[in-house]
């Protein structure tokens, strides 16, 4: 049986390399963090790392947001990053909010109803997105029973443990995923059959950024109230980030490699001494510079992939942060950002 992690696993391994690993982190004075609530720095590197939606499987608690209004219409074409759909339930399972955005896609946690464990994950795919492309070896893929009339297939790595992939509105796919052999067949198709979109919500995330020298586009956000990991942007150059649009599944482009890619992470954590050992003021060791924020109880992260520490400390430096603990005092991603760095993804 196939396991969401060997999925993961897989997908770092088949599609095009990651930009930073635990490893980055961990030789850039990361030892100094005390991971006693759950491996967020883990799901945060795979968001990193694929550049479609990653399920949620290392993230803590989600805490509510504001739902959207559900309908049976396909997602609007807007230029900034919203979240097109909301938490929901079906059979057994209940859908949280989406926390990732990327080029790709969004996706949510999936828990069993009235537990707090991770039991998979719901990825939503834009229009004309492939989500199986940029496997060096295609899944099979057999076809299933429709879900809402529309076509739906079963995703096989070579193992057991299967994807359900359907199509949700005309030119647009999404797949549910099982974590750890939690979900049957049955029980993916009950998420899927539950599942509808709504009214773009704002995508609100934990700190701004002022402004940034080079020509960088937004290729992924993370950003949840609950988690330890409260918000995270990840921006490359221009060419490489179009490149990438142009990519059946918005992936790494054919000859983008991790060390040829610049690349900058800028991440928001919380949760005290509990958690974290935060600097207490501003430092930087190899890919990797943190500041102390939110009178200490929190830590700005900026990661760099071919960025000097003067530019990484620049970043920091045109850093605003709200309160991690206050979700309404947030930034909407389009003032929380230049309005440079944002791409139309369709």
């Amino acid at each position: 049986m196939k396991q969401l992690s060997d999925l993961l696993n897989e997908a770092k391994a088949e599609m095009p390399p990651a930009r930073y690993d635990i490893d980055d982190v961990v030789a850039a004075g990361r030892r100094r963090r005390r991971r006693r609530q759950s491996g967020w720095a883990a799901a945060a590197a795979v968001v990193a790392a694929i550049g479609i939606g990653v399920p949620l499987a290392a993230t803590p608690s989600s805490a509510p947001q504001p739902a959207a209004t559900n309908g049976a219409k396909a997602p609007e074409k807007l230029r900034e990053p919203h979240f097109t759909f909301a938490a929901y339930s079906a059979v057994g399972f209940r859908v949280l909010n989406p926390t990732t955005w990327t080029l790709a896609g969004e996706t949510a946690e999936i828990r069993k109803t009235g537990r707090d464990g991770t039991t998979g994950a719901l990825t939503v795919y834009r229009r004309g997105v492939d989500p199986l492309a940029g496997y060096k070896r295609r899944p099979t893929v057999t076809g299933t029973d429709p879900i809402k009339g529309r076509p739906a297939s079963l995703v096989d790595y070579g193992a057991d443990d299967r994807d359900l992939l359907w199509e949700y509105a005309d030119g647009a796919s999404a797949v549910v995923r099982s974590q750890d052999g939690a979900m049957t067949p049955d029980d993916l198709r009950r998420v899927a059959e539950a599942f509808t979109t709504g009214t773009p919500r704002e995508i609100r995330i934990a700190f701004r950024l002022a402004s940034i020298d080079a020509d960088y586009r937004l290729v992924s956000i993370f950003t949840d109230p609950g988690s330890g990991l409260r918000s995270q942007l990840t921006l490359v150059p221009s060419d490489v980030a179009e490149a990438r649009l142009a990519e059946p599944g918005r992936g790494r482009a054919p000859g983008e490699t991790a060390d040829k890619t610049t690349t900058v992470d800028i991440r928001l954590s919380t949760g005290g001494p509990d958690l974290l050992t935060v600097p207490k003021s501003t430092e930087c060791e190899g890919p990797v510079c943190s500041a102390p924020a939110n009178g200490g109880d929190s830590e700005l992260v900026v990661m760099g992939r071919k960025v000097d520490q003067g530019e990484m400390r620049k970043v920091l430096s045109v850093v605003d942060v709200a309160d991690p603990a206050k979700p309404d005092t947030w930034w909407p991603i389009d003032t929380a950002v230049p309005a440079s760095v944002l791409l139309d993804v369709g």
